[in-house]
């Protein structure tokens, strides 16, 4: 993996995960690469299968709770805390 110099505030900026209270999935905008994994876990910090795609993580098979999704990408980590009704 290439070094880059990407701080973590910036990498915040470029990646937005939403919504952040959903029903079915979250958008991750821009969209993923090769580079980067996503994680979810659950409020117990046990990790949970949700699909994966370019652009989305489906939540929809995941019973109602919180949710942190992590984002690795250049060796800085991101989390964003979503709500399944």
């Amino acid at each position: 993996m290439a070094q880059t110099d990407i701080s973590s505030e910036e990498m915040s900026e470029k990646f937005v995960i939403y919504p952040v209270v959903t029903d079915s999935s979250v958008q991750i905008r821009p969209n993923l690469t090769k580079e980067m994994v996503v994680k979810v876990y659950n409020e117990e910090g046990t990790t949970v299968e949700a699909p994966l795609q370019s652009d989305k993580i489906d939540l929809s098979d995941l019973p109602a709770g919180e949710y942190y999704i992590r984002l690795d990408a250049f060796d800085i980590q991101m989390m964003q805390k979503v709500v399944k009704n």
